[in-house]
């Protein structure tokens, strides 16, 4: 028998848990509280829900499980690791590996990157660094267009995904 008369018409489930949801709007407009607002009304709070603050406007929210993500990369020698582990803010590639790590451990289920045009920025600066080594001593890239043919835009955008998808993988929406 053809696997086409075994095919079963789609069940959706309603669950936040697997979606990507991305919103673009002007700054202020108010992206973060709908997703916060979405959170609340599907697990009636925010307790499940955690955001990966790249600015500083989450501090005037209240009720928010929130993360200051200042950089893209978690710290590689063993000294900074440990000064990192007692500083509140952390890298966003440290903080998905936590989030992965500990998934049976903590109640997050909800992921907010709160923004990614900061954490673009920041992923900009661990690309660089990355080619930089990678391409040691011929070339010392200082800006993205610097990488050649274009490839530094793509190491940005693949980085960033490379740890949503991460996430999504492991069960969490964001």
């Amino acid at each position: 028998m053809s696997f086409l008369k075994k095919i079963k018409p789609n069940k959706p489930v309603v669950s936040l848990e697997g979606y990507f949801i991305s919103m673009l709007a002007k700054s202020k407009f108010g992206k973060t509280t709908f997703a916060l607002d979405l959170a609340k009304e599907f697990y009636g709070g925010l307790d499940n829900t955690l955001l990966l603050a790249t600015e500083i406007g989450y501090k005037t929210m209240a009720d928010v499980y929130a993360i200051p993500i200042t950089d893209f990369n978690t710290i590689d020698d063993e000294d900074e690791e440990y000064i990192r582990a007692e500083r509140e803010d952390k890298g966003f590639i440290q903080t998905v590996d936590e989030l992965i790590e500990n998934k049976a451990d903590i109640p997050f289920r909800f992921i907010i990157i709160d923004t990614i045009t900061a954490l673009e920025r920041y992923a900009v600066a661990y690309c660089i660094a990355k080619a930089n080594r990678e391409d040691r001593p011929q070339k010392r890239y200082t800006d993205i267009s610097d990488i050649p043919w274009g490839k530094g835009y793509t190491m940005v955008s693949e980085e960033i995904y490379k740890q949503i998808d991460r996430l999504k993988k492991a069960g969490y929406a964001n």
